[in-house]
């Protein structure tokens, strides 16, 4: 049967359906396995009709996994209508894959709905790069200064650091260049932070030397103007800061030993 609805033409749900109800008509009945229900819902000419079609395969004993669902998901809509999706996803014991993270992501467009989707996701661990990538792309960078960005990535313990290069090149999109240097403060080893750098020499200058003088976040500041100096090819003060950083109170051991191998790979011992 699983060959049968393989042959069918993408778009025909009729088709799909009369295959479903001649497993039904057997006896005893054939359930449908996870690769049957993908098939029979992602032809589906509504999201309606493949959600109250995988419902019923379920009450026939069907068992839908996530790659079911991702067909109906991938339709346009709304926030509320796919976070409703992914909830029935969790409710039948299925894993929420990235996929369906990213398209929820995708949807978000205040940050009451950026909140819902991440405490939805965290649990399941669906929270990562995709998921994020897709809140910065979508709104996040638009309602949120970069330290207000910040403090909501991290205010649940754990993020991912990869995705705030998406910010940065959204921020910058939006014409908010210090909001994308506030990003590249703290992440300056970023390939995206470091040709930022390169497209505004001065203003990066400028903007973190302001943030060491002002003692604000004095180590990242440090370790970034070493990442900006290095990045224009002066090799000489790029040096000098990083060495800088390591003298800074707030530096982390992960920082440090970061630190000290960018000064080896400078050709400078780090001290």
């Amino acid at each position: 049967y699983n060959q049968l609805l393989t042959k069918l033409p993408p778009d025909d749900f009729d088709g799909a359906k009369a295959v479903w109800a001649e497993m039904k008509a057997l006896e005893p009945p054939v359930a449908p396995n996870p690769y049957t229900c993908a098939e029979i819902a992602k032809r589906a000419p509504t999201t309606d009709a493949g959600l109250d079609v995988l419902d019923e395969l379920i009450t026939h004993g069907g068992e839908p996994n996530s790659f079911a669902y991702i067909p109906i998901l991938q339709r346009p809509g709304a926030f509320e209508a796919t976070f409703a999706i992914v909830q029935r996803v969790e409710k039948i014991g299925e894993s929420i894959s990235i996929e369906m993270s990213s398209i929820l992501g995708s949807r978000v467009s205040g940050i009451e709905e950026m909140d819902r989707a991440r405490d939805l996701l965290l649990p399941h661990q669906m929270a990562g790069y995709p998921f994020y990538c897709s809140v910065y792309q979508s709104c996040a960078c638009d309602l949120l200064s970069a330290d207000e960005l910040l403090d909501w990535a991290f205010a649940k313990g754990k993020t991912s650091f990869d995705a705030f290069q998406t910010a940065v090149n959204k921020y910058s999109k939006l014409g908010k260049l210090d909001e994308s240097l506030r990003i590249a403060s703290a992440f300056p080893h970023f390939p995206v932070c470091r040709k930022l750098f390169q497209r505004f020499p001065d203003a990066a200058e400028s903007y973190l030397s302001g943030r060491f003088e002002a003692g604000l976040e004095p180590a990242n500041a440090a370790t970034a103007l070493g990442y900006f100096y290095k990045s224009i090819n002066r090799s000489d003060l790029a040096i000098i800061w990083f060495n800088k950083a390591l003298k800074q109170a707030d530096v982390s051991d992960g920082k440090r030993r970061h630190v000290q191998k960018e000064l080896r790979n400078l050709g400078e011992p780090s001290h």
